[in-house]
């Protein structure tokens, strides 16, 4: 008992002399910030019910320095680009209605059913039929003739996906920049027009970008192409499984097509170069469009201490986030997110995702919410989702406590 005190003292000593450094995660045991930082709610649904309850449930106080805000994926291949806008300018609207602080995210990568252009080329009875579009995916090879035709995702439950998009492809990349350049001036039209100095949370780019986690592929997956997706393999992905995690490994259309390799075995770091330059290319976009760096944020994927992934999350345009499962109760334990913060030199970062399932009681999100803001450069943490707290009314008081308490 007495080493693992000495330790622990030890460690905590370590963290405060740090604190003074730009490259260092800051933190304050009496978490006073002159700047709003915010609580944000995810929600899959926009609608006026949703957006009543939440602001019903969680009163901003105008005095303390955190709000509650709510935000909402903007996922930009998945329909048409008229019906993407309704959804961003519902989201908006709605914010405005209910006078809640607003983060936007935007994804390309999870759902793409409104853009078969870009992946359906096996099947020419469909819309978007085109023999080259293999270019545009993933394969289990370096040659194309190895492409995907479906992915698996496992958020709770296994699903059918879309294929894993080629994220070097180079018509796969004009679309989520042609969209982005279509949608983003009208997240900084709402802002500068209404002077929403903090109402305007951030916008976050992407969502756990990877290959071939969020999007895996199946051993013989081509196979189940015409088969009921009831008849699919389950299987949950292990980390410590290299390459593909337990799941037939893809990834070699990107790395080929941005030269990286064309034969061998598949490198970490390669899929990583991959991951880095896509993020960093749609981050570059956005600053461009005129997003500042302190409102655009990254959602890099990292799921195994110690995975190149996380650092994905660092590039000079935006600030940094991941998200933390695992570590919930406490990020300063993610020891490879944390090492990422360390060479970040961004002004802020953020909890990009969390949900604290063992937290059964309003002390263990009270306690879990001073993890997060003893860090001073946090700007925001996202409690996914709205769905799965809207009957836990503990979450809410344990958010309200704390609100009232951070003055």
């Amino acid at each position: 008992m007495k080493k693992y005190t000495i330790r622990l003292v030890f460690f905590l000593l370590m963290i405060l002399c740090s604190c003074g450094s730009n490259n260092s995660p800051v933190i304050k045991d009496n978490h006073f910030n002159t700047a709003t930082r915010f609580i944000v709610i995810s929600t899959d649904e926009i609608s006026d019910t949703v957006f009543s309850n939440i602001s019903l449930r969680l009163k901003n106080n105008e005095h303390s320095k955190i709000k509650v805000g709510i935000s909402a994926m903007i996922n930009y291949l998945s329909a048409s680009p008229s019906e993407v806008m309704k959804r961003l300018t519902s989201l908006l609207s709605l914010a405005d209605k209910y006078n809640l602080p607003v983060m936007i995210e935007f994804d390309g990568i999870d759902w793409q059913q409104g853009y078969p252009e870009l992946w359906n080329w096996w099947d020419p009875s469909k819309p978007g039929y085109n023999p080259d579009n293999r270019y545009n995916v993933e394969w289990t090879s370096w040659e194309p003739d190895s492409a995907v035709k479906l992915g698996w995702r496992n958020w709770g439950r296994q699903i059918r996906v879309q294929p894993m998009p080629n994220l070097a492809s180079p018509a796969y990349r004009e679309a989520c920049i042609k969209q982005l350049n279509i949608l983003i001036p009208v997240v900084l039209d709402w802002w500068k027009k209404n002077d929403y100095s903090e109402r305007f949370v951030g916008i976050q780019m992407e969502n756990e970008v990877s290959i071939g986690v969020n999007n895996f592929f199946l051993p013989n997956g081509n196979s189940y192409i015409d088969k009921p997706e009831s008849a699919d393999p389950k299987l949950i992905l292990n980390h410590d499984i290299w390459p593909g995690f337990g799941a037939k490994p893809i990834g070699y259309s990107a790395i080929k097509t941005q030269g990286l390799a064309s034969s061998g075995q598949l490198k970490e770091s390669d899929l990583a170069k991959i991951i880095d330059k896509y993020v960093h290319d749609l981050c570059k976009v956005a600053n461009k469009l005129g997003v500042p760096r302190n409102k655009l944020f990254t959602h890099a994927g990292g799921w195994k201490e110690g995975q190149l992934s996380y650092y994905s999350a660092l590039n000079e345009y935006s600030c940094p986030g991941w998200s933390f499962y695992e570590h919930a109760a406490d990020p300063m334990k993610d020891i490879t997110a944390m090492d990422a913060l360390k060479k970040s030199d961004a002004p802020y970062w953020c909890n990009a995702e969390t949900f604290l399932f063992e937290g059964k009681t309003e002390e263990a999100w009270i306690e879990c919410l001073k993890n997060n803001f003893r860090f001073e450069n946090l700007e925001y943490m996202v409690i996914r989702n709205y769905r799965g707290m809207s009957d836990k009314d503990y979450i809410f008081s344990a958010i309200n406590k704390f609100q009232l308490a951070y003055k």
